[in-house]
């Protein structure tokens, strides 16, 4: 593919590893910009890149959460192991 400013949302669903119909949903809520030039519809590849950004600043809190979850278990961990050096 070439490094085009604009692709049609074919072009930019099989960038996002989604299918057509999704992309033409997507489109329609204004979850990805896009413009119509004459009767085409095409996205901006910056849109998409901000697409993916806003999806990874949602995600960001579901992993602090798993990394505070392995934090708490290597405490514990480390708890634990403190208590059967003490026995020995």
């Amino acid at each position: 593919m070439t490094d085009k400013l604009l692709c049609s949302p074919r072009e930019a669903a099989e960038l996002l590893g989604v299918g057509r119909t999704q992309m033409a949903e997507m489109i329609g809520r204004c979850e990805i910009e896009s413009v119509k030039i004459g009767r085409l519809r095409k996205i901006p590849r910056e849109a998409l890149t901000v697409y993916v950004d806003r999806l990874r600043a949602a995600a960001a809190p579901e992993r602090t959460a798993t990394r505070e979850e392995l934090a708490e278990d290597n405490a514990r961990t480390e708890r634990a192991r403190a208590r059967r050096a003490v026995r020995a």
